[in-house]
This record gives structure tokens, C-alpha cells and sequence, in this order.
């Protein structure tokens, strides 16, 4: 099914811009194909959710950690059914521990600002298949970071409810996934973008 939607639209592309060259239209495939991945996988979460009756807050769970990492980025998985996996338990997991997790508001407030300054730090921590070489684009997305982390922060301390706890919970989940510690874990490269500064 994937090769087909794949080569269907490859094919089209070729059609309409003949002259691109073969590198380009590489590319194109290969985030073509991870759209794919993407949408696939986020569908089978959802159905999951769907059938253990969580569907909404999986949905919010979805948007807050999104949110955060979109500037953050971080650890990806090297293949298609561990993504789905470690997916499957934060996007399932995250909204489930929000039920039952009991933090005092001072323990809150410790949490925010020790991420807020880890996001400072370490966000936004690339991939070796990604790395963010663009000194301005590394800039915005840490200030992006920080400012989103600290809007979430905000709103954790003042609302001491369910989905500040969701929030909680993926801000902590963000900041493991940046951390070098994390990279070294898994056995990743950090900093990736340094191998292209000459």
C-alpha cells in the first residue's frame, strides 16, 4: 500500500517537473514516504485510543507534546515498529499517568523551571539524519522552546487540574528525549550539526 501511494505520487511529480534533478526528486520521495509513516502510525494510535474509550485525550496529549517538541526535536527512533511503540505508550501512557499523578504545586514549580532551563540548554537537539546547521534557525527554535516551555509552565502552576498534568508530563518527556545523557543511552550522535561548521 505504501509503495503504491508512494509511486503514484512520485510518478506524478516526474511528469509535472521533468527537468528537477534525481537528488531532489530523492528527497521528495523519502519525506513522502515519512508523511506516510507519520499518518499511518498516528491513525493506529488513535484507533487504539478510540478502543480503550481515550480517544480525546490522546488527541490533547498529541497537541501539547507536539507543541513542545515541533521546537525541541530530539531522539527519533531507527525504525518503523520501535516509533510505534514508544508512540503508542506517550501518547497512551501520558494521558493515563495524568489521572493518577498527585504533585504538590511547589514540586510542580521545581520541575518547570529545572525543564525550562534544559530546554535553554540543550534545545533544540538534532538527529544525524537532521541535523540543524542554520545558525538562525537553531536560535529561533530554542527561543521558541524556552517561551513555549514557559508558557506551559504558566499554565501548569495556575491550574492544578488534569490537562496540566498532561502538560507536566509531556514537558518532562521532551526534556528526557533532548538530554545527551538520552543520545548516549541510545547510543545516537549529539550536537550532529557540529560536523557541519568548518
Amino acid at each position: 500500500m505504501k509503495n503504491a501511494f508512494v509511486h503514484k505520487i512520485m510518478n506524478w511529480i516526474m511528469a509535472n517537473y521533468p527537468s528537477m534533478h534525481q537528488d531532489k526528486y530523492d528527497e521528495i520521495k523519502y519525506g513522502i514516504e515519512v508523511l506516510y509513516f507519520g499518518i499511518s502510525k498516528y491513525l493506529i494510535i488513535l484507533l487504539i485510543a478510540l478502543i480503550l474509550g481515550c480517544l480525546k485525550e490522546a488527541l490533547l496529549c498529541s497537541l501539547f507534546f507536539g507543541i513542545i517538541r515541533c521546537t525541541s526535536f530530539g531522539l527519533h527512533s531507527n525504525n518503523s515498529f520501535s516509533c510505534l511503540m514508544i508512540s503508542s505508550v506517550v501518547l497512551l501512557g501520558i494521558p493515563y499517568l495524568s489521572k493518577i499523578m498527585y504533585l504538590t504545586i511547589w514540586y510542580k514549580i521545581i520541575i518547570c523551571i529545572i525543564s525550562i532551563f534544559i530546554f535553554a540548554k540543550y534545545a533544540p537537539a538534532d538527529t544525524k539524519n537532521h541535523p540543524i546547521v542554520n545558525n538562525r534557525i537553531r536560535y529561533l527554535l530554542k527561543t521558541s522552546a524556552i517561551f513555549t516551555a514557559i508558557v506551559y509552565s504558566i499554565v501548569i502552576v495556575i491550574f492544578q487540574n488534569y490537562i496540566s498534568s498532561m502538560i507536566l508530563l509531556c514537558m518532562i518527556t521532551e526534556c528526557i528525549i533532548i538530554l545527551p545523557i538520552s543520545y548516549k543511552i541510545f547510543n545516537e550522535s549529539y550536537n550532529n550539526y557540529l560536523k557541519y561548521i568548518t
